[in-house]
């Protein structure tokens, strides 16, 4: 009689081995193992460039604070992950004035308007990851792109005596201003200006952000520049002494991407991972989004 329970023994080990691997396959791959592994991710994040930052090439600017979002597919292999990223990140700063460095604000301030400056870019990164826990891995890595610069910036020079190192970050201060004998000693047409009534007037005097009519005299001002070509059959230029409201032709059509960040992987599921991360791509950023993991 004693035999009798090694099959009913059999029969409960074999079926709680397909229980116990019906466990186990939820539980994340470790960083240990070198199976190899791909992963799909989305992720949104703020973008971040403070005017400190951007002091090292304008001592004068605006900050950018914006934000960006995009996807990648992860080849994955023990401690390396190996990632391609497409990602939109918004670029516009406020409006408002800019001087590069080593220039002279009295004849080198420039007022400029953001206008969908986006970046649309791909880049290539390695990560190192190593798990701290079986449901906890720390990231660190970066990486290279190029992006396609999207958008257009449109700027007009701003002219002393309103512009000094101490106000040139102050367009209710630094400003273009319009002075017909100037444009005439240059040979160019006087500017005009359509105003809120629909009459074309003489453009003269400060064209501040304050003066109710500010976006008419700028658009008054990018005509007029068109009126002096057409008359002087050349190209008229934007300088301090008769300013012209155009777009920059300064903006590069491509920029290379710096990608350097850290974070960390949260490891949900086998199949599902949220990362958060944080570090530098043309700008600081922050942020995170799920990840599919097969």
């Amino acid at each position: 009689m004693k035999p009798a329970p090694r099959p009913l023994l059999l029969v409960l080990l074999l079926c709680a081995a397909p229980a116990a691997s019906r466990a186990d396959s939820t539980l994340p791959v470790p960083t240990s193992s070198l199976q190899p592994l791909h992963a799909l991710s989305l992720y949104g994040r703020g973008l971040f460039a403070t005017t400190d930052v951007l002091s090292v090439g304008l001592p004068v600017s605006q900050p950018v604070i914006s934000g960006g979002f995009g996807g990648s597919y992860t080849y994955r292999k023990g401690t390396l992950d190996i990632v391609t990223s497409l990602d939109l990140s918004f670029l516009s700063p406020h409006d408002g004035n800019f001087l590069g460095a080593g220039t002279d604000p009295a004849v080198d301030t420039h007022y400029a308007h953001f206008d969908g400056l986006n970046l649309l870019s791909i880049d290539v990164a390695f990560y190192y990851v190593k798990d701290l826990h079986p449901r906890l891995a720390f990231v660190i890595g970066g990486g290279i792109g190029l992006g396609l610069l999207l958008g257009e910036v449109w700027v007009v020079n701003n002219r002393g005596p309103g512009c000094t190192t101490a106000t040139a970050s102050d367009p209710t201060k630094c400003h273009p201003t319009a002075d017909a004998s100037l444009y005439a000693a240059h040979g160019d047409p006087a500017p005009t200006y359509t105003n809120a009534a629909g009459k074309m007037v003489a453009l003269t005097g400060d064209i501040s952000p304050s003066d109710p009519d500010f976006q008419r005299k700028l658009d008054g001002l990018r005509d007029s520049q068109a009126v002096c070509v057409s008359s002087k059959g050349k190209d008229c230029r934007d300088t301090a002494e008769h300013p012209y409201w155009h777009r920059a032709v300064e903006k590069p059509p491509v920029m290379v991407v710096i990608n350097v960040q850290l974070g960390f992987k949260f490891k949900i599921h086998r199949h599902f991972n949220f990362n958060l991360m944080g570090g530098f791509r043309d700008g600081f950023v922050v942020g995170g989004g799920p990840e599919y993991v097969f």
